[in-house]
């Protein structure tokens, strides 16, 4: 009867009597496979990783823009809150009169908290493309929004947020909190 495991004593199969055995390439070659299936493997596990390292930062960057938005329109609403005397802004058209034209040059140096120097990089966009970006609730009370409290998690109001996408912001500048936080002490102020 033919039996394919003593054909293959030889070294030319893989399978002898029903038992794994080496083949006849011998060790080296037997390493070399090795080594190329974990090359295979470690190239793939890399792409993967530069896949979602891109895919965060595209993120980032796209995310940017609009956290950039964010925290120069609520800088405007603050200026004008303050120019105004309190009173809420009812257009893009009012919270322009308070943007000035060297408020778009780039500041090689501001000062930070704790009187430190640091680099100011913020991008600041014209009222023109904040308009395609951000929505602003024109109708809002400014005595309701003073004595909104506080909140750690999440803003207490959203007078300000962006048209589409995710409420994104940068650590220290969301908007609704900056309006808030400046209403809080006009009012602690004023009797």
């Amino acid at each position: 009867m033919f039996r394919a495991g003593r054909l293959n004593r030889a070294g030319c199969g893989c399978i002898v009597a029903g038992r794994r055995r080496p083949c006849g390439r011998g060790r080296d070659e037997m390493r070399t496979a090795g080594v190329r299936l974990w090359g295979a493997r470690a190239s793939v596990a890399g792409i993967v990783l530069l896949g979602g390292y891109l895919g965060v930062r595209m993120f980032q960057l796209r995310h940017a823009d609009t956290a950039h938005a964010l925290w120069w329109t609520g800088d405007i609403v603050v200026r004008y809150l303050r120019a105004s005397g309190g009173q809420w802004p009812r257009s893009w058209e009012d919270m322009a009169i308070v943007v000035r034209p060297d408020d778009f040059r780039v500041k090689p140096v501001a000062w930070g908290r704790g009187g430190l120097r640091v680099r100011e990089t913020r991008a600041r966009l014209p009222i023109e493309r904040l308009r395609e970006v951000v929505w602003v609730d024109w109708d809002a009370d400014v005595r309701e929004l003073a004595r909104a409290p506080a909140s750690v998690d999440h803003p207490p109001f959203l007078v300000v947020r962006p048209l589409r996408g995710d409420h994104v912001y940068f650590e220290g500048a969301e908007p609704n909190e900056m309006i808030r936080e400046f209403l809080a002490r006009s009012s602690a102020r004023s009797p």
